[in-house]
C-alpha cells in the first residue's frame, strides 16, 4: 500500500516526502511542468515515446528490462524528470528506487496510488535555473582523490556542451578558498562541437562521521558562484578560444557567477534543495526572513566601503600616479621613497574622508592593507566588483518579472550573454538581454531594501 511504499522509500534514505494530490494523468504532467519537471518517464503503456500536451517528454518504461537497457542512458541526460506510475507496486518501487540509486536519477517526482506525487531528492546539489543544460554524474577512473566527482553537461539537443570535475573538501596539500579552472576550451569546430572541460573547487564543511556533508548558506552561495563561472566557459560558443567563456573584460567576468548567487536567495529555489537533513522539513519561513534581515545588515556601510575602494583606487592611479612620476624625475631614491609615501598617505586619506561616517575612520590609513591596488588585473580595476553587482542586480530584475525558472528567459540569458565571451562589447550584449542600459536601482534596493522606505 502507500503507507508500506513511502516506508520503502524511507529506507532507501529518501527524506520524508512532501507530496501534492493530483486528480488525474493530465493535471499530473501539468503540475509536473508547472515545476519545473520537463521529462516524463511512464509506465503502464507500453509502446509509447512522444511529447505530452504540456510539452514533457514521455517515455515507456513499463518493462524494468526496458528502463534499465534502454532508456537508464538517455535518463541520465534528461536532468529532473517525473515517473507517472498510476499501478505502482511495492516491487515497482524498490525497482525504480533502485535505478535511483545506481543510475544517478534525481530530482523524481512520483506520482503513486491515489495520484501522490512525491518529491525525492538523492542527494543535496545544486539546481539548474532554466538554463537549459543538463548535467549528468559520471563514473570515471582519471581522478585525483576520492572526493572528485565527474559530471558532463548537455545541451537541449542532446549534444555535449563540456564535462567538468568538483572538488569540494579541505585537505593537507590543496589551496584555501574556492575557484573554477577552465582546463579545456572547446567551441565551434569544423564538423561538430569540441566539448570544454574545467573544474570548481572549494574547501567546504566536510561530513562529521557517517552524516552528509551539512553546509552552510555561505557555502552554498559560493557553490552556485563557482558553477556561474563554469557555466560561461562550459556554454561558450565563441570560436576563438581567447575570446571565449570567461575569456571576457574584468567587470564583466563576475557576472554570470553573482547573477547565480541570486537563486539562493529565492524561497522558490531554495525548496528545491534546502532540508533539514534528519526529516526533510524545508526552511521555516521565520529562518528565510531572518536570513533576508541579516543579509542587508550594515548594507550602507558595505556599500560605501566598496565605493570608497574603487574611487581611491582609480584617483591613485589616475591622479596621483602621474604627478608621482613627474616628481621623482632625478630626485635621490631615499628622499622620493620618504616624501611621496607621506603624500600617498595623505592623498588616500584625504579620498577616504569623502566615504567615511566620521573623520577618525579615514585616518586609519586603509592603504597599507589594501592589497588589491597591488593585485594584477585589480589593480586600476577595483571597480569592478560592486559594477558587476550592478551589473547580477539589475539583470535578475528580469528573471524576477518573468518567472525565475521562466525557460524563455534562461534562454535569452544563454544565447545573449553566457554563451557569447567576448564576441562582443559588455554592454551590447546587456542591452541584448535587458533592452535596455544597467540600472543601478536594483543593487541598491538589494543592499538597503526597498526604495524610499
Amino acid at each position: 500500500d502507500e503507507a508500506a511504499g513511502y516506508d520503502l522509500l524511507r529506507d532507501f534514505g529518501v527524506p520524508a516526502p512532501e507530496y501534492r494530490i493530483a486528480e488525474d494523468e493530465a493535471a499530473t504532467l501539468a503540475g509536473a511542468e508547472a515545476l519545473g519537471y520537463p521529462v516524463v518517464l511512464k509506465t503502464a503503456m507500453p509502446g509509447i515515446a512522444h511529447k505530452s500536451d504540456v510539452g514533457g517528454v514521455v517515455l515507456d518504461i513499463s518493462e524494468p528490462a526496458a528502463l534499465a537497457e534502454k532508456y537508464c542512458d538517455m535518463a541520465k541526460r534528461l536532468g529532473p524528470r517525473v515517473l507517472v506510475t498510476p499501478m505502482l507496486k511495492i516491487e515497482g518501487v524498490e525497482m525504480v528506487m533502485g535505478m535511483v540509486r545506481d543510475s544517478n536519477f534525481g530530482p523524481i517526482v512520483m506520482l503513486g496510488a491515489g495520484g501522490v506525487f512525491v518529491e525525492i531528492m538523492k542527494d543535496v546539489r545544486a539546481i539548474l535555473p532554466p538554463f537549459g543544460p543538463d548535467v549528468a554524474r559520471r563514473e570515471i577512473e582519471e581522478l585525483w582523490h576520492p572526493d572528485v566527482d565527474y559530471y558532463e553537461i548537455f545541451d537541449e539537443s542532446d549534444e555535449q556542451l563540456g564535462a567538468f570535475y568538483t572538488d569540494w573538501f579541505p585537505r593537507k596539500e590543496k589551496r584555501p578558498g574556492a575557484w573554477m579552472n577552465d582546463f579545456i576550451t572547446g567551441g565551434p569546430r569544423e564538423g561538430g562541437f569540441s566539448p570544454h572541460l574545467g573544474a570548481i573547487c572549494g574547501n567546504f564543511t566536510p561530513s562529521d562521521g557517517d552524516g552528509p556533508a551539512l553546509l552552510t548558506h555561505r557555502e552554498v552561495e559560493t557553490i552556485f558562484h563557482e558553477f556561474g563561472h563554469l557555466l560561461h566557459h562550459c556554454t561558450s560558443r565563441v570560436e576563438v578560444s581567447g575570446r571565449a567563456g570567461i575569456h571576457v573584460a574584468w567587470d564583466w567576468v563576475e557576472l554570470p557567477s553573482q547573477l547565480m548567487e541570486n537563486w539562493t536567495w529565492e524561497r522558490e529555489a531554495l525548496d528545491l534543495f534546502a532540508r533539514h537533513h534528519e526529516n526533510g522539513d524545508l526552511l521555516p519561513e521565520e529562518l528565510f526572513d531572518r536570513m533576508v534581515a541579516a543579509r542587508r545588515y550594515m548594507g550602507g556601510w558595505a556599500q560605501m566601503r566598496q565605493l570608497s575602494l574603487g574611487t581611491v583606487d582609480l584617483a591613485l592611479h589616475n591622479e596621483l600616479a602621474p604627478k608621482l612620476r613627474a616628481d621623482a624625475a632625478g630626485a635621490p631614491n631615499e628622499a622620493v621613497d620618504e616624501n611621496q609615501g607621506h603624500e600617498v598617505m595623505a592623498f588616500g586619506e584625504s579620498r577616504f574622508a569623502d566615504f567615511a561616517v566620521q573623520p577618525r575612520f579615514a585616518e586609519l590609513h586603509g592603504l597599507t592593507t589594501f592589497t588589491h591596488l597591488f593585485a594584477g588585473e585589480y589593480a586600476a580595476g577595483y571597480y569592478s566588483y560592486l559594477w558587476s553587482e550592478v551589473l547580477d542586480a539589475d539583470a535578475f530584475t528580469r528573471f524576477k518579472q518573468e518567472g525565475v525558472f521562466n525557460r524563455e528567459t534562461g534562454r535569452s540569458y544563454v544565447d545573449s550573454i553566457l554563451s557569447r565571451g567576448d564576441s562582443a562589447d559588455p554592454e551590447d550584449l546587456f542591452r541584448e538581454f535587458m533592452g535596455r542600459d544597467p540600472d543601478s536601482g536594483a543593487l541598491l534596493e538589494r543592499n538597503l531594501g526597498p526604495l524610499g522606505a
